[in-house]
């Protein structure tokens, strides 16, 4: 049972017969029939009697009427609340995107506040987790999507997903292990971004409590550097592997997943502490949630 073929039901019922109802539609009579023999299948009934004079309601038609007429006023209802909200929603908002994860939220992001939203103003600022975290905290952005394993105590964060981090480097022809510890992997050359960045810290962290010297071969905070440098053979890099996904199919990269201890990146979601907890917030915290879900069933672009 569908909307579809309720409105059909009462429309036909409204108008006294099949005829009317196709005209008043701009549709064929069949068409208006094929819904109303569907319904009657659905709900296991006849619910209009055919006569001279055009049609009647069948006990079952008149008990199902009642029903009808609740559940599209009850959607109507809902529209219209849905619609209201939408306008409701208005103002100015400025939101930050790991880099990596610009190039699949930003356009879709800004669509939806178009589409949906037309009384907001919605500002997207892409860049490091790192710098977009100082910027959160300063209160140059209202809410942003971060690659961190936690946030200061006075922002409110929410958890989104989770990443493992592989070693990547050029394909040179040799079979990649499943895995690699990771004392063996700091001691590659390493192509990495600056110490104030979650991921290296975390790296010099775990070496630190090892006894172990990373072996940086230089830093570089772009993305797009890190996996070129990469490519053209200059060095590894730590990574989820779907930041190279297209080159790894390719064929133009090996990868090991990092183990002992495995290395996980948990994207957040974080509001700046100057930032009020309002209907725009929240929008912009669902709308972002649901993208990320959307696209997570294909391959989520994610790194620093």
């Amino acid at each position: 049972m569908d909307i579809k073929q309720l409105k059909y039901f009462l429309l036909v019922a409204d108008m006294g017969g099949f005829t009317n109802a196709a005209r008043a539609m701009g549709l064929g009579q069949s068409a208006i029939s094929k819904q109303i023999k569907l319904l009657e299948t659905e709900v296991g009934a006849q619910l209009f009697l055919r006569h001279g004079r055009g049609i009647v309601l069948t006990p079952a038609g008149r008990q199902l009427l009642d029903h009808a007429r609740d559940i599209t006023e009850r959607i109507e209802v809902a529209r219209a609340d849905m619609s209201e909200l939408s306008k409701s929603v208005a103002g100015e908002i400025t939101c930050g995107l790991p880099a990596s994860l610009g190039s699949t939220l930003t356009t879709p992001l800004l669509k939806r506040f178009l589409d949906s939203y037309p009384l907001v103003r919605l500002s997207l600022v892409e860049g490091l987790s790192g710098h977009l975290y100082e910027w959160l905290l300063r209160g140059d952005l209202d809410l942003a999507a971060l690659y961190m394993p936690s946030v200061n105590n006075s922002l409110f964060s929410e958890f989104i997903l989770s990443d493992q981090i592989y070693l990547v480097w050029a394909n040179d022809g040799i079979p990649a292990p499943e895995t690699i510890p990771f004392d063996e992997a700091v001691g590659r050359p390493l192509i990495l971004s600056s110490a104030a960045h979650a991921l290296r810290k975390r790296v010099e962290h775990i070496a630190s409590q090892r006894n172990l010297k990373v072996n940086i071969r230089c830093q570089v905070d772009s993305i797009a550097a890190i996996r070129n440098l990469v490519l053209q053979g200059y060095g590894y890099a730590l990574m989820p592997v779907s930041l190279i996904q297209s080159e790894l199919e390719q064929g133009m990269v090996s990868c090991s997943r990092l183990v002992d201890p495995t290395l996980n990146r948990d994207l957040l979601l974080a509001m700046s502490p100057y930032t009020r907890n309002t209907p725009l917030t929240r929008t912009l915290r669902r709308e972002i949630r649901q993208l990320v879900s959307d696209t997570k069933s294909g391959v989520l672009p994610t790194g620093p």
